[in-house]
C-alpha cells in the first residue's frame, strides 16, 4: 500500500523545485513502495556476477503522472504476492526462465540505470530537475545516469525524503506500536532468563528467539553487563553479577518498521552507585520526554536533558537525546546539541538518555514517543526504571 500523503510529497517537491525524485537506497525504495524483496539488497551480487543489486523508484511531483519502479527480474515472483502499488515496472537483468513469466515482466535492459533513464524519458522529464540520493547512490551509477540524461538538472533529494518520512501515517504508527509491544516482551523475556553466571551471549539469544517467535525481525541486540559497558556494548562472554548494571538496546522490526528501545536491569539489589546513576538518567529522560510536543526545538530538548544530568553530577555520553525512527533506526529529526529543527505532529522519535562511567558501565533509557497535536504519547509501556530480577 502507499503509506505517504501525496499532497505532502507535491508540496515538498514543489518547494525544492524538483520534478521527480529518483530514490535508490533500500530504506527509501521500501518506504515509497511499501515493498522490498528481502533477499535482494545492496550487498547482493546478481547471479550473472555483472553487478550489485540496485533498484529505483521514480516519483513525480504531479500525482496524476504515473510513478515507475525498476525491479530485478529475479524478484518478479516476490511481487506476485507483495504487489507494490507502483504498476509501471521496468524490469532489468538477464532473462531467466521463470515459469509463468508475463510479457510485462520481461527485462527492458540488463542495467537498472537504463530502465530509470527510460522511465524518465517516457514521462518527458529529460529536461527537468531530478532529485537523487547523492550521498547514497554509487558513483558509477550516478555517472551513467547523468551522462545518459545530459540536459537534466540533478539535485540532492535527501532533505525532501527525510522530511516526507518524518511525519508518519496512521498505518506506519500502528506498525511502530506493534514493533514496540513485541520488542518489550522480548526484553522482559531476556531479563527474566538471567541468573548469576548468565552470559551476554545467552541473554542476547533469548531476546533474539523471542522476537522471531513473535514474528519480528531482529535488527540488533547491544548488551553491556557491568563495568565492561563503559567501553563495549557488543555481546561477549561477560557474565551477569548481582547488583551490577545489565544494559540492553534492542531493535525489533515489524513489517519494515523499527522499534528502538533501551533498558537497564539488575540481578538482586543494585549497588548504591547504580541506583543513583539510574535515577539521574531517568530524571533527565522524563524531563525530555515531558517536553516533546509540536514546535519543540531539538536543541532545547538536548539542553534540557544535558542540564538535568549535569545537575546530578553526570554527563551525557551521546551528542543527542533522541532521533526520529521509522524504516531506519536513525531518521530525521535528530535531537542534537544546538539543533534547530522543530518537532511536528505525527513524528515518531526516541527519547534517549545515555551515560557511561568507568567502573559502573553503561546506563541507558530509551523509548518511542509519538508527537501528537497537543503534546506527545509514549508508545512504549515498559517501566523505564531499573528492571529488577
Amino acid at each position: 500500500m502507499r503509506l505517504f500523503d501525496y499532497d505532502r510529497v507535491t508540496g515538498l517537491m514543489t518547494d525544492a523545485g524538483i520534478d521527480l525524485i529518483l530514490a535508490s537506497s533500500k530504506s527509501n525504495v521500501s518506504y515509497l513502495l511499501d515493498y522490498y524483496a528481502d533477499p535482494c539488497n545492496a550487498s547482493l551480487v546478481l547471479d550473472d556476477g555483472s553487478m550489485y543489486y540496485q533498484s529505483f523508484v521514480g516519483l513525480p511531483s504531479d500525482p496524476d503522472i504515473a510513478s515507475f519502479f525498476t525491479p530485478w527480474i529475479g524478484e518478479v515472483g516476490y511481487m506476485t504476492s507483495s504487489n507494490p502499488w507502483v504498476q509501471d515496472r521496468l524490469v532489468y537483468g538477464e532473462l531467466l526462465d521463470i515459469p509463468g513469466i508475463k510479457s510485462n515482466e520481461l527485462p527492458v535492459s540488463t542495467n537498472p540505470i537504463d530502465c530509470a533513464v527510460k522511465g524518465i524519458k517516457d514521462l518527458n522529464l529529460d529536461l527537468g530537475t531530478i532529485g537523487v540520493e547523492k550521498t547514497r547512490m554509487p558513483l558509477d551509477s550516478y555517472e551513467r545516469l547523468s551522462s545518459s540524461l545530459p540536459k537534466v538538472r540533478f539535485v540532492d533529494s535527501t532533505s525532501v525524503l527525510s522530511r516526507l518520512r518524518a511525519v508518519k501515517s496512521d498505518e506506519e504508527i500502528e506498525r511502530l506500536r506493534y514493533a514496540t509491544l513485541v520488542t518489550e516482551k522480548a526484553v522482559r523475556a531476556g531479563y527474566d532468563s538471567v541468573r548469576v553466571g548468565t552470559t551476554e551471549r545467552e541473554f542476547t539469544r533469548t531476546i533474539e528467539v523471542s522476537l522471531v517467535e513473535q514474528g519480528l525481525g531482529c535488527g540488533w541486540v547491544h548488551v553491556a553487563f557491568g563495568p565492561k559497558g563503559a567501553r563495549d556494548i557488543m555481546p561477549r562472554d561477560t557474565v551477569a553479577q548481582v547488583g551490577e548494571a545489565l544494559r540492553v538496546d534492542v531493535g525489533g522490526i515489524y513489517d519494515g518498521y523499527v522499534c528502538d528501545m533501551s533498558r537497564v536491569g539488575v540481578l538482586g539489589n543494585p549497588t548504591a552507585e547504580l541506583s543513583i546513576a539510574v535515577e539521574a538518567v531517568r530524571e533527565a529522560y522524563e524531563c525530555v520526554r515531558a517536553a516533546v510536543r509540536p514546535g519543540a526545538r531539538t536543541g532545547d530538548l538536548y539542553s534540557l536533558g544535558a542540564k538535568v544530568l549535569e545537575e546530578r553530577g553526570f554527563d551525557l555520553f551521546l551528542s543527542s537525546v533522541g532521533h526520529g525512527v521509522g524504516r531506519d533506526v536513525h531518521e530525521w529529526p535528530y535531537i542534537l546539541a544546538n539543533g534547530n529543527d522543530y518537532l511536528l505532529d505525527g513524528m515518531v522519535v526516541t527519547v534517549e538518555v545515555e551515560m557511561r562511567q568507568e567502573g559502573l558501565g553503561c546506563i541507558n533509557i530509551e523509548d518511542m514517543v509519538l508527537v501528537t497535536q497537543d503534546g506527545s504519547e509514549l508508545i512504549s509501556t515498559m517501566e523505564p526504571g531499573l528492571y529488577q530480577i
